[in-house]
Parts: structure tokens; C-alpha cells; sequence
């Protein structure tokens, strides 16, 4: 809506309804449903999914709208509707189970970042995003380590692809990684 609203706010205003700007006055991201009970975070996922669903169809019937399916925010909105909903044989919008979803590799997370993942390490760390591997000087006991190399994944890649494109990188410019004994 926001890139459609700076190109043609003209043509947006007509389909704000009531309640729009509490729902979407701020990012619309999955933290927003936690600490919410069941049915509300329910009813907000549908609220959410019939307001997408009604500007697409919007766009999809009016001839003169159709450049707005050119817009990579709406492009990412289809493919989110996409793998995120299903039309009911009854006509209706249902959320999709979690096992419907396609793989978090290839799933959209975020209409912010298209290139988000959902990833987890371990128990307990989760987030969405991508993976940052640092490099760090560490020859001089008496001075600071600083960083010399941010090497960035997708999220769901294992950190040992990076391992070899990082070494890579050291090897160039003469900073060859050391091996402790």
C-alpha cells in the first residue's frame, strides 16, 4: 500500500476502511500476533488476509490499475498471499496450516525484506533474517581485535558454506587464517 500510496495516493484512499490504520500503521510482522490468544491472533490473520486480498482484486479489475502489479511491494504481496492463503471451495480466505507452507528456504517472511528466512539454531535461538559471519584480527594480545570482514547467508544455509568463501577472502590479501596449537 505505502508504494502504491507515494506513486497514486489517489487511487489508495478509496479502499482505506475503518480500522486500516490501527492494523497497519506500523510494520505488519508475526511479533505483532504473539501474546495474543488463539482466536484473536486468528481474527487478526483473517482481518489481514481479506484487506490483502481485496486490494489485489482491486488491481486485478481495473484495466488502468495493472501497472501496479509491476511494483516489487505488490509482487511480494501476491507471492505472500500466494504461499500464505487458499481459496475455499465456499469462496472464503483460510490461513494456511504451517505444514502447507512451503519450506522456510523458500518462503517469504517478510513483506520488508524479501530475502528473510526463518532459521533456528539450537533450542532456543530463532529469528528471521539472514546470518552475519565475522572475521576479526586476533594477532596482537595488547591490541583491540577489530572486525575485518562480514560475511553474510541466507539464514537457512549451514554455517559451513561460508567457511570456505570466508577463508577465500583472507587468503587474497596475505591474512591467512591461523591454526591454534
Amino acid at each position: 500500500m505505502e508504494e502504491i500510496a507515494r506513486i497514486s495516493p489517489g487511487w489508495i484512499v478509496p479502499l482505506l476502511r475503518p480500522g486500516w490504520d490501527e492494523r497497519y500503521g506500523r510494520k505488519v510482522e508475526t511479533a505483532r500476533l504473539l501474546g495474543r490468544t488463539n482466536a484473536s491472533a486468528a481474527k487478526l490473520t483473517e482481518q489481514i488476509g481479506a484487506d490483502g486480498q481485496g486490494l489485489l482484486d482491486t488491481v486485478d479489475a481495473d484495466p488502468a490499475a495493472a501497472w501496479i502489479n509491476d511494483l516489487p511491494q505488490v509482487k511480494i504481496l501476491r507471492i505472500l498471499w500466494d504461499q500464505h492463503y487458499q481459496h475455499t471451495p465456499a469462496g472464503r480466505l483460510r490461513y494456511k496450516d504451517a505444514g502447507e507452507l512451503p519450506v522456510a528456504a523458500q518462503r517469504i517472511h517478510s513483506p520488508y525484506d524479501a530475502d528473510a528466512r526463518y532459521s533456528t539454531k539450537g533450542e532456543d535461538t530463532e529469528w528471521v533474517g539472514s546470518k552475519a559471519h565475522l572475521s576479526e584480527s586476533c594477532d596482537d594480545q595488547e591490541l583491540p581485535d577489530l572486525v575485518t570482514d562480514v560475511h553474510t547467508t541466507p539464514s537457512t544455509d549451514p554455517d559451513v558454506v561460508a567457511t570456505t568463501p570466508i577463508q577465500d577472502k583472507l587468503i587474497a590479501p596475505g591474512a591467512w587464517p591461523r591454526v591454534s596449537t
